[in-house]
């Protein structure tokens, strides 16, 4: 039954085009408000209705709708009320959403969806790529900072400054030790490298005095 200021989904006709070809969604079904139907008969299926138009502003069904306008003014246009596909039409709120927006719902997209003429397989969802979140500037996982790798002449160079030190220090030990130089001669020889020279017994990288 066809009450006054009750909401409607009717038969969409459309004269843009005729290829569909124009840029529209072109929703089989489109959304409108009936005006005042109680001086009409609402049995008879010729019966003109006067409607205040919708359209969908994310070229579906599940989207938004906001009103249909025309310079600057709601459209009104008139169905037959054979045209009428689907009654009892509500949404998410009774008020209207910020910006004049409506969404129909969950029971009224159910009824669409098995709605024979809908097409709800193609109108359903938004068919229009997404845009991609963000510009590419977000921020990024930090890298770990890379530790300098020490310089190999370097390292080269502190490992014989090393060795150097150790053996000045076991050198200034043997020498100041006279009464152990016989315990201690034999493992620090062997440390240093002793080998036999023209010039005498050297010890490491100089002659030992």
């Amino acid at each position: 039954m066809l009450e006054s200021n009750s909401w409607i989904f009717y038969r969409a006709k459309y004269d843009c085009c005729t290829k569909n070809d124009c840029g529209g969604a072109h929703l089989p079904l489109l959304l409108a408000q009936l005006t005042d139907v109680d001086e009409v008969d609402t049995q008879d299926p010729d019966t003109r209705l006067e409607i205040k138009c919708w359209t969908p502003a994310d070229a579906c069904y599940d989207g938004d709708w906001v009103k249909w306008k025309e310079r600057q003014k709601q459209l009104i246009s008139t169905v037959s009320v054979a045209e009428v596909a689907l009654t009892k039409v509500y949404f998410t709120t009774k008020k209207e959403k910020k910006g004049g927006k409506r969404m129909l719902a969950l029971a009224i997209r159910t009824q669409l969806r098995g709605h024979s003429q809908s097409k709800y397989a193609e109108f359903g969802a938004d068919p229009r790529p997404r845009p991609v979140r963000g510009d590419g500037k977000g921020k990024g996982k930090k890298r770990p900072m890379q530790q300098e790798e020490p310089d190999e002449e370097e390292s080269e160079e502190e490992q014989q400054g090393g060795v150097r030190g150790g053996v000045g220090l076991l050198l200034t030990g043997f020498a100041r030790c006279c009464c152990c130089r016989l315990a201690f001669a034999a493992p620090v020889a062997n440390f240093l490298g002793r080998r036999e020279t023209s010039r005498g017994t050297v010890w490491g990288d100089g002659p030992f005095l």
